[in-house]
């Protein structure tokens, strides 16, 4: 049995796009700001493994907070014929927790080169943006689902390692990989 945690701090730097490049996208405009801060992150990861000799499972844990995400705010709404116009900004934060899994099971006696290896990852991000839409007095951004946050997946596999690596090929797998469907959406 093995227990693991982390800590890690991170930060992202305003890119130069995002400092000094205007630009279209399917929205509208997207307007620069060289008064950019950058993106703060605290991470935390806490997991636990059990290897049996033929067989093993892992389960872990993990809470990431992200401050000051870069992101854009409508600075004019569209009209028939122009772009809305948006303005890159620091907004609020993004809060990621999780929880993955594996399992592996060594098929047949002693030196089998057989496995089955199994594993499911589970995510969820939320953003947390305060600013108040000047057009509606809301805060659109406000507990809303996080970009690009993958639903719930998982795979299983039939896995061939062989104890001693005596070809040119040292393992290979038959896996197949499922999903659930993408429907906890960013707003935009």
């Amino acid at each position: 049995v093995r227990l693991t945690g982390k800590v890690a701090q991170g930060y992202r730097a305003p890119n130069l796009a995002e400092l000094a490049k205007d630009g279209t996208f399917s929205n509208g405009t997207e307007l620069h700001n060289p008064n950019l801060e950058a993106e703060k992150s605290l991470t935390g990861e806490i997991g636990v493994d059990f290897d049996r000799g033929h067989w093993g499972t892992g389960l872990s844990a993990y809470y990431t907070d992200i401050d000051d995400i870069v992101g854009r705010t409508l600075t004019t709404p569209g009209t028939p014929g122009t772009d809305a116009v948006y303005t890159r900004d620091n907004q609020g934060k993004v809060v990621i927790t999780g929880l993955e899994w594996v399992y592996r099971h060594r098929l047949g006696e002693g030196s089998s080169p057989y496995s089955v290896l199994a594993d499911a990852t589970w995510t969820q991000g939320r953003q947390y943006d305060t600013t108040v839409d000047a057009g509606t007095g809301t805060q659109p951004l406000y507990d809303v689902p996080w970009r690009r946050v993958p639903p719930l997946f998982a795979s299983v596999a039939l896995d061939w390692r062989p104890r001693e690596h005596t070809g040119t090929i040292g393992w290979a797998a038959l896996r197949l990989r499922v999903a659930a469907p993408q429907d906890d959406l960013y707003p935009d």
